[in-house]
């Protein structure tokens, strides 16, 4: 490879490495998101079904 190719790829590298790793994040976050939200619905019903 040529210098002036290395110096096309790498740029381009770092961009998809840096929206890949965005997009791994927002997954995660939306993933943590869901399971509280679950949590939150659980304890609800929890909170309805016990004898006060």
């Amino acid at each position: 490879m040529s210098s002036d190719m290395l110096a096309l790829i790498e740029p381009l590298f770092i961009v998809v490495v840096a929206f890949g790793l965005g997009f791994w994040q927002l997954r995660e976050l939306n993933q943590l998101k869901r399971e509280r939200e679950r949590r939150e619905r659980e304890a609800a019903r929890d909170n309805e079904t016990e004898p006060c």
